[in-house]
């Protein structure tokens, strides 16, 4: 308890430091540049794959949407996903801050002999490099096999193809994030991470990363190796909403509106 609130009062006041600086650059021109080569997508190709950078309004501004995979694992009895040892896989990636909660909520818990993890390559590449009409960039697996590869707008590298902490799919085989998704029959077309996946029945469980840590700190108690720790204390539920009203939209998801901002209004706002 003391750790929780030691961290949250951390948090706060680092936070209100950072946000509390005068500095407004200009958005970055590698924002801009991505963006537009996404931009050229066809209408088709778009429905079918999508990223934070096709997430905008008509001002420029950045707008999330909602995570499509939403189930839940519970306790309950007759629970379609129950908790059980061994039976889920996390897909991360390192670059990611959504993907790190999970990753820390599992190690804080305990549950990394429970729940089996594969982390995802650092840069995005060509999901579908052998059409080229469609210029969806994202998330990619290991390949061992593989050779050097520059990033998705052909800068940079080379790099490998493979590094030593990250590994191919190994329970659907595919070769991109949207592989994944597209083998479990999404229709959504937003191929993100963290993914909770269901090695029994070879489905998503959930995509929300918020969900997923409630799910980690509570459903799996009797086989974590610290269950008494709780990471979302009753007595602290208002507190941690309060700061939840600021640092999501000012910090976790801030970084986002500054940085895919497709006018200076957007940014400044």
């Amino acid at each position: 308890m003391t750790i929780i609130r030691k961290f949250g009062f951390i948090l706060s006041t680092t936070s209100r430091i950072a946000l509390s600086t005068s500095l407004r650059p200009t958005p970055p021109t590698f924002f801009n540049t991505v963006h537009n080569e996404f931009s050229a997508m066809t209408a088709a190709t778009r429905l079918k794959a999508r990223t934070a950078l096709d997430e905008l309004g008509e001002d420029g501004s950045f707008k999330r949407t909602d995570s499509a995979w939403r189930n839940w694992i519970s306790r309950e009895e007759g629970a379609q996903f129950p908790p059980e040892n061994d039976r889920y896989h996390l897909y991360v990636a390192y670059a990611c801050p959504w993907a790190h909660r999970t990753l820390l909520t599992r190690a804080i818990k305990g549950l990394e002999d429970v729940i089996s993890v594969t982390v995802v390559m650092p840069e995005w590449q060509r999901t579908k490099p052998e059409d080229p009409s469609d210029s969806h960039c994202g998330w990619v697996f290991a390949d061992p096999e593989g050779g050097t590869r520059v990033n998705s707008i052909g800068l940079g590298g080379p790099f490998p193809s493979s590094y030593p902490s990250n590994h191919p799919d190994p329970h659907l085989g595919a070769k991109s994030v949207r592989e994944l998704y597209e083998k479990v029959g999404d229709t959504f077309g937003k191929y993100t991470v963290p993914i909770l996946f269901d090695k029994q029945t070879k489905t998503i469980v959930s995509n929300e990363y918020a969900e997923i840590i409630q799910m980690l700190n509570s459903e799996f108690n009797h086989l974590a190796k610290y269950p008494n720790l709780d990471l979302a204390p009753k007595d602290l539920e208002d507190a941690m909403a309060e700061v939840d009203k600021w640092v999501y939209p000012d910090i976790n998801n801030g970084v986002y509106r500054c940085g895919f901002a497709k006018s200076q209004k957007a940014y400044d706002k």
